[in-house]
């Protein structure tokens, strides 16, 4: 298994821009009860009843609704900001999980898994856009605002279905060169996580390739010499090899390349064409053996004359499919 782990990058700032909420958020509740304290001594203890309690509601109503967007900031803030995130990829998925540490105890917020194979694409999301005016006049407002979740990576399926993570904000700089520093440092690590999602797709995917070329390589004999000379001519490309003075046949470069069963034979990569006019068509050679599909067990032994009657044999079925 493969673990990759995002961090908030701007704790420090984070942890100023929240416990100035926090202290806002004080200052809010205590003007609740300075409200009903002052509603209930000058309105409902004179005989204002009424209106005291209309005025009470009113005065209550405000301060909720102004608590609500600091609470709904501080909870953002809990499970966006102080979290982490982990990417887990083992045997051809992915594993999401945001999780939160608090006193010594680990708390998986959020999860999902994907199948490798599912994604299409991974996108970097622009940087979050703060209102100017908010930010450099608003007190009050400008720390819901930093508040506000900004995944900046999003997952997008075969199937359309999307997934966004890695939430990252940073506070509108004005000095810019250090806003582009701030944002190259995040680009990097956006990048470095699409690219270990990506590279893991495609590693996987090669992975069952090369699978599915070895479980071609143990055909019995039969289907397996077929396979290659299709392969051979498909591709037009062979690979030769000497054995005890004849000849090995294989094809497809992967498989030559990186399957453990050809690690000690060495094979030379030939044109089809070269190899059909210098070797198959040349009469000297009609009676050497060859081996075909050979897997470091055994391969179809025949001669060189009745590899070349099979070769024109597919050509002669492939271009008839093909002109029908």
């Amino acid at each position: 298994m493969k673990i990759l782990t995002y961090k908030n990058l701007n704790m420090g700032e984070t942890i100023i821009n929240f416990l100035f909420l926090l202290f806002q958020q004080a200052i809010f509740f205590g003007f609740i009860f300075i409200y009903v304290y002052l509603d209930y001594t000058v309105y409902i203890q004179k005989d204002y009843k009424d209106a005291g309690t209309i005025i009470l509601v009113i005065h209550n109503i405000v301060c909720l609704v102004i608590n609500f967007f600091y609470l709904r900031a501080v909870k953002n803030a809990i499970f966006n900001f102080f979290t982490y995130e982990e990417y887990k990829i083992n045997e051809g998925k992915l594993y999401y999980e945001k999780k939160l540490k608090l006193f010594k105890k680990i708390f998986c917020l959020r999860k999902f898994e994907i199948n490798l194979s599912d994604i299409d694409d991974i996108f970097i999301l622009p940087p979050k856009e703060f209102y100017h005016d908010r930010w450099t006049k608003d007190i009050f407002a400008k720390y819901t605002e930093y508040f506000k979740p900004c995944k900046r990576i999003k997952i997008k399926l075969i199937d359309s279905k999307e997934y966004t993570v890695c939430n990252y904000v940073k506070k509108r700089e004005y000095n810019k060169v250090y806003a582009e520093a701030a944002e190259a440092v995040f680009q990097t690590i956006a990048n470095n996580i699409k690219d270990f999602i990506l590279e893991e797709k495609e590693n996987y995917k090669f992975q069952k390739e090369l699978v599915n070329l070895e479980e071609k390589y143990n055909l019995p004999l039969e289907e397996r010499y077929n396979f290659i000379l299709n392969k051979i001519i498909d591709e037009e490309i062979l690979f030769v090899a000497r054995k005890d003075g004849n000849y090995i046949i294989n094809g497809i470069y992967d498989a030559i390349e990186y399957l453990e069963i050809f690690k000690t034979i060495y094979f030379e990569e030939v044109d089809f064409y070269l190899f059909y006019a210098n070797l198959l068509s040349k009469k000297e050679n009609q009676d050497k053996k060859v081996l075909v599909g050979f897997n470091g067990i055994d391969g179809k032994e025949v001669t060189m004359s009745k590899l070349k009657d099979d070769i024109n044999e597919i050509r002669d079925s492939k271009s008839t499919f093909l002109n029908n």
